[in-house]
């Protein structure tokens, strides 16, 4: 995804790797030098923080385009992470007031289909949001049907 985003973008791609998640644990010591592994062969930068959230990274870099996937994407925008649409329609106008954009890739779905990411799916206001601050990237421009839980055990199992 970053080699494909870095391509759309004319960008070099960075990572963020939060500390903290909004519905996991906080990273232990352990997980945080086995997901670390997986870049010591990459030249890039990569930045740890303690944002939990999109709208918590975006105030660290503002103008940012996010490279996500369709499920993240899809809770980004739900509201029962920020205590109902209110306060989720205020936390999108915060991202539009910092300018940050997203590139959102597709997925199959548990039928096997692939899935890319359309504003058209969701209620205004989060459907003008998607439309004017994110990007879907379609499947013939870039596929990979594994998830990121894949890729980690697959990064694990290669540095034992």
């Amino acid at each position: 995804m970053a080699e494909a985003a870095s391509r759309l973008t004319g960008l070099p791609c960075c990572f963020e790797l939060s500390l903290f998640h909004p519905e996991k644990l906080p990273l232990d010591f352990f997980s945080i030098r086995s997901r670390l592994k997986g870049f010591e062969r990459r030249e890039c930068r990569l930045y740890l923080t303690n944002a939990p959230t999109y709208v918590e990274k975006a105030r660290l870099f503002p103008g940012c385009t996010f490279v996500v996937g369709h499920d993240t994407a899809l809770r980004i925008v739900d509201p029962r992470f920020y205590g109902g649409s209110t306060a989720r329609d205020a936390m999108l106008d915060e991202l539009e007031r910092l300018r940050t954009r997203f590139l959102i890739f597709g997925r199959v779905d548990a039928s096997g289909a692939f899935r890319d990411f359309s504003a058209e799916e969701f209620e205004h206001p989060v459907s003008g949001f998607l439309s004017r601050r994110a990007t879907p990237v379609p499947g013939h421009v870039f596929r990979r049907d594994i998830s990121s839980t894949d890729v980690r055990r697959l990064s694990d199992d290669e540095y034992l």
